[in-house]
């Protein structure tokens, strides 16, 4: 029986896994120095370091990531940090749409294997707040369909919140007449 849970749970783990990451590495270059570009900041590449879970974004710095090699031409969404970007390493041809969706900032982009870059440079826009460092990507139809599941969950917690708020008046109602 044992064995049989096992297997089981390996066959189904590995078809319910999630896809590989769209962002490969993401690495932060802290710099007040106005004379750097988007053309210049290439140069600069051996001052960029590995961000990880603990790191957080200044709005002086510069932040580099990549996407993986086998990404497939498409729409994207990438999620990141309270801190805003000068987007200007990505093209006009990519479509660049900027938003925000549950007070969380995000952009989509298009992006076309072997055309668009894989390395992306973001300069932060001037703040005076240190902000917790995160990007993550997914295509844009894997967004919305999550979009689309957040919003039918918010519908059946609302109706239940509703239907136990509407017994509890039901139930005071009665105890106060018949009382």
């Amino acid at each position: 029986m044992k064995t049989f849970i096992i297997i089981f749970t390996l066959f189904f783990s590995s078809l319910l896994a999630d896809e590989k990451p769209i962002i490969t590495g993401a690495w932060s270059y802290p710099t007040s120095d106005a004379i750097l570009t988007l053309d210049t900041i290439r140069e600069h590449d051996q001052h960029f370091k590995k961000m990880d879970k603990m790191s957080s974004f200044a709005s002086a710095q510069w932040m580099k990531f990549t996407l993986r090699d086998d990404l497939e031409s498409g729409r994207y969404v990438i999620t990141y940090g309270q801190a805003d970007f000068d987007l200007s390493s990505f093209t006009a041809a990519q479509e660049i749409k900027k938003f925000k969706l549950y007070g969380i900032k995000r952009v989509s982009f298009t992006y076309k294997q072997g055309h668009d870059s894989k390395v992306y440079y973001l300069h932060g826009l001037p703040t005076d707040v240190t902000y917790p460092a995160y990007l993550f990507a997914q295509s844009e139809k894997k967004f919305y369909e999550r979009v689309d599941a957040h919003f039918v969950y918010l519908l059946i917690a609302g109706v239940v919140l509703g239907l136990i708020m509407m017994t509890a008046i039901y139930n005071g109602a009665l105890y106060y007449y018949n009382h």
